[in-house]
C-alpha cells in the first residue's frame, strides 16, 4: 500500500457527501475539501477563485440547497461537482483548484 497524507474515509461522505480537512498552522495551514457525486469522489483546494476565502462557512457543506453544485458561501457562486468549474457568480470561467486523490482499499481518501 502507497502511503499518502490522509483526508477522511469514504465512509465520511456518507450522510453529508462532502468533508472538509485542514493542516498545519497560518500561514502555512493548507484546506482542502472531498466530495462524493455518485460514485466518483473529488478533492479540491478549499479557496474560492474569486476572494480567496473557503467556500464553507460551516463545516462539511459545500452543496447548494438542491445538492446539484459546489456553492461559495461568502457570494453565491455555483461550482460543477466534476470539473470545479464556476458557473455562476463574480468568478464565472474561472475553476477550483482540483488536488488528486485516491481510494485505498481499506476506504481511505489520500492526496496521490
Amino acid at each position: 500500500m502507497k502511503s499518502g497524507t490522509v483526508l477522511c474515509r469514504r465512509a465520511d461522505l456518507k450522510h453529508t457527501r462532502c468533508k472538509s480537512v485542514s493542516f498545519g498552522e497560518f500561514p502555512e495551514k493548507k484546506r482542502y475539501f472531498v466530495i462524493e457525486s455518485g460514485q466518483a469522489v473529488y478533492g479540491y483546494i478549499n479557496s474560492c477563485p474569486h476572494t480567496g476565502a473557503p467556500l464553507n462557512w460551516l463545516p462539511d457543506q459545500f452543496f447548494d440547497s438542491e445538492g446539484q453544485y459546489i456553492q461559495c458561501s461568502l457570494h453565491g457562486a455555483l461550482f460543477e461537482k466534476h470539473t470545479g468549474l464556476c458557473i455562476y457568480g463574480p468568478c464565472r470561467g474561472a475553476s477550483l483548484s482540483p488536488v488528486a486523490i485516491r481510494i485505498e482499499q481499506d476506504g481511505t481518501v489520500v492526496l496521490d
